[in-house]
């Protein structure tokens, strides 16, 4: 169940232009690298 949600969220974000144009840009996608992995430990509640 989590794979098939974990798919269908890669998919999203590869369809993503916004996503897309900021990935495009390495301190915007270092940027946003280090926004994902602080959300993901507060997720997991560390």
């Amino acid at each position: 169940m989590k794979r098939n949600q974990y798919q269908k969220i890669v998919k999203q974000l590869k369809t993503n232009k916004l996503l897309k144009q900021a990935l495009s840009d390495k301190s915007t996608k270092e940027n946003l690298v280090a926004a994902l992995k602080v959300l993901v430990q507060e997720l997991d509640g560390k």
